[in-house]
C-alpha cells in the first residue's frame, strides 16, 4: 500500500514501487538487519526541488523527487526513511549530453569515488563527508539514482537570491580543499579517472546544448547593456564574446600536463552547497556532481567564487578566498602526508588569474539564474529556443531584476580591471 501523496498529481514512473525499495534496502551492505527481513510497508513521493532551485530540471534533464519510504523489521518496529530518487527522463535539450556524459559521471561519483575520498580521510582518523550516502545507482530501469535526503538530516539550501556570506563561503572552500587533495590520492591508488572527467561540458558547436545556452544568455546580457547607460561602456569587450564563450572555456578548463590538477567538483554553486549549523558554525556537503572535471583547481575557485557568493565577498574578498584556499589545501595535504610537492600560493593566484575569462562568463548564466524572482517560473527550455517568443520574452524578463542590475554595477568594474572580460589566446 502506497502512501498518500501531496494534493498535487505527480507525474513520476510507475517503476517507483514497493518492491523497488524493497530491493534497495535489502540490497544494502551496511543495512543494520538480515536483509531478508526487511518489509516495506508504503512510500510517499513529492516533488524535491522548486522553481530555480536546479537548472538541470528546469531543462529537464533529470527528474528529481523525494521518497519517504516506511519499512520495519518486525511487526512494532516500524521506521521511515527519506530518500532522494534522481532519474533521467526520456525527454530534453540536452539528453545525449546527461545520457551519455554527465549523468554516467554522476552514479561513478556517488557510488565510487566520493566513498573513496571519504575513506582516504578514515585512514588519517578524521570524518569527512562530501555528499550523501549512495543507497542505488543503475540502468536499470532507467539511469537512476537513490540518495539520502540531506534534509532529514538538518541540512539546508541557503538563499541563491543572497549569495553566501563569508563564514560560509570559507566553509565550502575549506570542504573542497579537503575534497582536492584526497582526489590525488584516489589518483594514485586507483590511476586515471574516467576519460568524461577530462571534460566539464563536452564539446558542441554553438547552436546546440550548452553552446546555445551561453549564446541566447549573451544576447540577453548585450540587449540589457545596450539599453543601460552604466553598462555601455563594456559592450565593446563583451560583443566580441559572441560564438566564442563556450568554446574558449572547454579549452580554459582543459587539465595543462605540467600543471598542479584535481578533481574538481565542477559545479559549486548555491544550490548545490547544503548547510548545517553547529553551535553557529556551518559544516556543507555538495549535491549534483554531473559536471567534475580533473583540471586545475581555478575552476572550482572561480566558480565558487562568482556563482556562489554574494557580491560583496566576490570584490572584497576575492583575493582572500585565493589565499585561504591555498592554506586549507596545504594543510589537507599534509594532513593526508601527500608527498607530491604542493602548489605555491603564487602558483594558485596565477592559475585563476589565467582562467578569470571563464569565471567572468558566470556573469552570464550565473547571476541571471541566481537573481531572479521564482514567481516569474521561468521555463530554461523555452529561452533555449530563440525562434519562441515566449522565451525571448522571459529571457528579458530574467535580466530586468533591479537586484541584477545593482550586482552588475559592481562586478563588471571589478572584472574588467583584473582584465577577465579579455578573451584569453588558449
Amino acid at each position: 500500500m502506497a502512501l498518500e501523496n501531496s494534493e498535487v498529481k505527480l507525474n513520476y514512473p510507475s517503476w517507483l514501487t514497493l518492491d523497488f525499495f524493497r530491493t534497495i534496502l535489502q540490497n544494502d551492505k551496511n543495512f543494520p538487519e538480515t536483509s531478508d527481513a526487511v518489509c516495506v510497508d508504503g512510500i510517499h513521493i513529492e516533488p524535491a526541488t522548486s522553481i530555480g532551485d536546479n537548472f538541470m530540471s528546469s531543462c529537464q534533464v533529470s527528474c528529481i523527487f523525494r521518497v519517504i519510504v516506511k519499512y520495519r523489521f518486525s511487526k512494532d518496529d516500524v521506521k521511515t526513511l527519506s530518500l532522494i530518487v534522481k532519474y533521467m527522463p526520456e525527454l530534453g535539450v540536452v539528453k545525449n549530453f546527461v545520457e551519455s556524459f554527465a549523468f554516467p559521471k554522476e552514479a561513478e561519483m556517488y557510488s565510487k569515488i566520493i566513498p573513496g575520498l571519504e575513506k582516504i580521510w578514515l585512514r588519517v582518523g578524521q570524518s569527512v563527508q562530501f555528499g550523501p550516502k549512495c543507497w542505488y545507482s543503475s540502468n536499470d530501469p532507467v539511469p537512476v539514482i537513490v540518495m539520502d535526503d540531506l534534509k532529514s538530516f538538518d541540512y539546508k539550501m541557503l538563499p541563491r537570491r543572497e549569495g553566501l556570506g563569508l563564514k560560509e563561503a570559507e566553509a565550502v572552500i575549506s570542504k573542497i580543499a579537503k575534497f582536492h587533495a584526497a582526489s590525488l590520492l584516489y589518483y594514485k591508488k586507483n590511476g586515471p579517472y574516467y576519460p568524461n572527467f577530462n571534460e566539464r561540458i563536452p564539446r558542441t558547436n554553438d547552436n546546440e546544448g550548452f553552446g546555445l545556452f551561453y549564446g541566447v544568455m549573451h544576447a540577453g546580457l548585450i540587449e540589457m547593456l545596450e539599453g543601460w547607460d552604466f553598462g555601455k561602456s563594456f559592450l565593446p569587450k563583451l560583443k566580441k564574446w559572441k560564438g566564442k564563450i563556450f568554446d574558449t572555456n572547454c579549452k580554459l578548463t582543459k587539465a595543462e600536463e605540467k600543471s598542479f590538477n584535481v578533481l574538481n567538483h565542477g559545479d559549486a554553486w548555491t544550490n548545490n552547497a547544503m548547510f548545517k549549523y553547529f553551535n553557529g558554525s556551518p559544516e556543507v556537503l555538495f549535491v549534483d556532481y554531473q559536471l567534475c572535471i580533473w583540471t586545475s583547481p581555478a575552476i572550482d575557485l572561480l566558480y565558487i567564487i562568482f556563482y556562489a557568493c554574494n557580491s560583496d565577498i566576490q570584490i572584497t574578498h576575492f583575493d582572500s578566498l585565493i589565499k585561504f584556499y591555498h592554506s586549507e589545501l596545504l594543510r589537507a595535504l599534509n594532513n593526508l602526508d601527500i608527498p607530491e610537492k604542493a602548489p605555491t600560493l603564487e602558483e594558485v593566484s596565477n592559475a585563476v588569474y589565467c582562467k578569470g575569462f571563464f569565471g567572468a562568463t558566470t556573469i552570464i548564466n550565473s547571476l541571471p539564474l541566481m537573481k531572479f524572482d521564482p514567481n516569474l517560473n521561468i521555463n530554461m527550455e523555452f529561452i533555449l529556443n530563440p525562434e519562441n517568443e515566449e522565451g525571448l520574452t522571459m529571457r528579458k524578463a530574467l535580466f530586468a531584476s533591479e537586484n541584477l542590475k545593482n550586482a552588475y554595477k559592481l562586478l563588471l568594474p571589478f572584472l574588467d580591471k583584473r582584465g577577465f572580460l579579455d578573451i584569453p589566446n588558449v
